[in-house]
């Protein structure tokens, strides 16, 4: 490691450097040039050279505080760090007391198809491995299957250090043959990584394993002795076109499940024997498009969920068969989230309202929406679906019943209900609006329309009105996030006009008492002309008027890119604004 010198002056560029580092980690790809930029000038500036500077006045990497350089390494690829330990004494030996630096790079060290002659990764891997000492591993293993030859050297990497590997990825691409042939040489590669990790997995907490469905008929089997039947610490599993059968030890205490059956449909037996294994289950994401079931079953079906702690569940509402897959999963009662992918249509409300009823909670945000659901034993499932300009909230709170609950909803200005007469929400006392960027503007493809205009159009009868919040929260889409020098008139937080706000109040919703109790405009500054005559105004119709320059997010602000993450658990969280930020 870089040696420090004692003076105030080291010890004020380490601090910085610590600072500033911790702002690299959190910027995009495209910053960090300019943000090496910056350190280098800092650097310059505060004239900091260590012992080792001195030895080696050629590389200015060394004049670099050890926090700033282990940042800059670790966006080095392996053959790149590998070059770098061999420049000098003081680099080598940073690296060499690094082992994380060579762990991590297992993971995407197989970023592309090789060559089935070029067996130089091995030996490379195997570098890494050693270099990496004691430390956990993350394997990330992608060979062709065409080559049982490669397949043996790849997965002969995982049966030697199985005992270490904390997250494994193997991965099986197109065998570029034709159909009859590709199926034979998949499952000939399949029995291959089976027998390479036969053996127990101790430390193992992630497993995904990723099959070309396009060269099998059928999901390929998990035998009951893959991993040894031993991986105590295995949590999270992503399976596509395999799964385990008749029950695996190795998958007992799995928390976290995304499957992808082959072809995209999935039999119900295979699904309740798959389940049944998994007992420990908390979420599930089955991404298909098509439930069947075997004609030949005399016994009434088995039940769908038998685990006892399945809490989170993702699926596609427009696949086939949903309604009978809602109405087995409702009966679940430890479910409290159900995310539903897929483009919004007509359809939706009918097949949500087939199974739950609507309750007392509503977000509608221009990506992610959510709804509080009521079943039949009265207990409450959050149900979190996607939407766009296409949506119609009319459609989802037309009948009676539902405004009759609704008591808290919150609604994006663009798709604030605008047709009148609305049906009347007299349980209703709190609202929330979503003000609009100019990203929404952008995403939303149509005439956006405010609303502080066509108020006329719009009365909602809420006689039990006691709390109105207007919030603006700057999206992730926003320009500026991407390019200082994109035209866009976003900023953190938006100029609203409290003659504007006075108007939306007044003429726009209907309620029974004198004043509201508050309203909140949050994420917002007022920019009237006459702004204490305004003030005067709104003040006027609340008790209370609190305006506050920082937002507070809800689930409904998140953007659309929340749908495309790999990490499918993000959309179960509470926090699904700050996964995107």
């Amino acid at each position: 490691m870089l040696s420090k010198t004692s003076s105030s002056c080291d010890k004020q560029l380490d601090l910085l450097a610590v600072r500033f580092v911790a702002a690299l980690r959190a910027t995009r790809p495209s910053q960090r040039i300019s943000a090496c930029q910056k350190l280098r000038h800092f650097v310059a500036q505060f004239g900091y050279f260590s012992s080792a500077r001195k030895h080696n006045t050629t590389s200015p990497l060394v004049a670099l505080p050890p926090p700033a350089l282990h940042c800059l390494i670790t966006w080095l690829g392996p053959l790149d760090r590998m070059h770098m330990s061999q420049t000098c004494t003081l680099l080598r030996s940073h690296l060499l007391e690094s082992p994380e630096l060579w762990s991590e790079m297992l993971d995407f060290i197989w970023d592309r198809e090789r060559d089935a002659e070029d067996d130089s990764w091995v030996g490379l891997t195997d570098f890494l491995v050693e270099r990496s000492r004691d430390l956990p591993l993350k394997l990330g293993l992608r060979v062709a299957a065409r080559d049982i030859l490669q397949c043996e050297l790849g997965f002969d990497i995982a049966t030697r250090n199985l005992h270490r590997i904390q997250s494994l990825l193997l991965d099986m691409s197109r065998a570029h043959e034709s159909s009859d042939e590709a199926g034979s040489i998949h499952l000939r590669a399949w029995r291959v990584l089976c027998c390479a990790v036969s053996g127990p997995a101790d430390m193992l907490e992630h497993l995904r394993i990723d099959i070309c469905s396009d060269c099998c008929s059928t999901d390929l089997p998990i035998p009951r002795d893959f991993l040894g039947g031993h991986a105590p610490r295995l949590r999270m599993c992503t399976l596509r076109a395999t799964l385990p059968v008749g029950g695996c030890p190795a998958f007992s205490n799995v928390t976290s499940l995304d499957y992808n059956p082959n072809s995209g449909e999935m039999d119900r037996e295979v699904l309740v024997s798959m389940l049944v294994s998994m007992q420990q289950l908390c979420s599930l994401r089955l991404n298909v498009h098509k439930f069947t079931t075997r004609e030949t079953d005399a016994d009434p079906p088995a039940p769908l969920f038998a685990t006892a702690s399945l809490q989170n569940v993702r699926i596609n509402w427009q696949c086939e068969g949903i309604v009978e897959f809602l109405k087995s999963i409702v009966h679940v009662p430890t479910l409290k989230k159900l995310v539903l992918s897929g483009t919004w249509q007509e359809e939706f409300v009918p097949t949500l309202t087939s199974v739950f009823r609507l309750g007392t909670y509503l977000s509608i945000g221009d990506s992610v929406s959510e709804v509080a659901a009521i079943r039949d034993d009265a207990s409450p499932v959050l149900i979190r679906f996607r939407s766009d300009h296409n949506l119609d909230v009319y459609d989802i709170l037309a009948s009676e019943t539902a405004c009759t609950n609704l008591t808290a909803p919150t609604f994006h200005e663009f798709l604030w209900p605008r047709k009148d007469p609305f049906p009347e929400a007299p349980s209703l006392t709190s609202l929330r609006i979503l003000l609009a960027s100019c990203a929404h503007t952008r995403c939303f493809h149509v005439d956006c329309t405010s609303i502080f205009q066509a108020l006329s159009t719009t009365r909602w009868k809420v006689p039990a009105l006691r709390d109105l919040h207007l919030s603006y929260w700057l999206s992730a889409r926003c320009a500026p996030k991407h390019s200082e020098r994109a035209q866009c008139c976003c900023k953190a937080t938006m100029n609203v006009a409290l003659e504007n706000v006075y108007s939306f109040v007044s003429s726009g919703l209907l309620y029974r008492r004198p004043r509201l109790d508050i309203i909140r405009l949050s994420g917002v500054e007022a920019v009237d002309f006459d702004q204490a005559t305004w003030l005067s105004r709104v003040g006027s119709l609340t008790q209370n008027l609190d305006i506050q320059p920082v937002s507070t997010p809800v689930a409904s602000d998140a953007p659309n890119s929340i749908w495309h993450r790999n990490d499918f658990l993000s959309l179960f969280r509470d926090d699904v604004v700050e996964v995107c930020a």
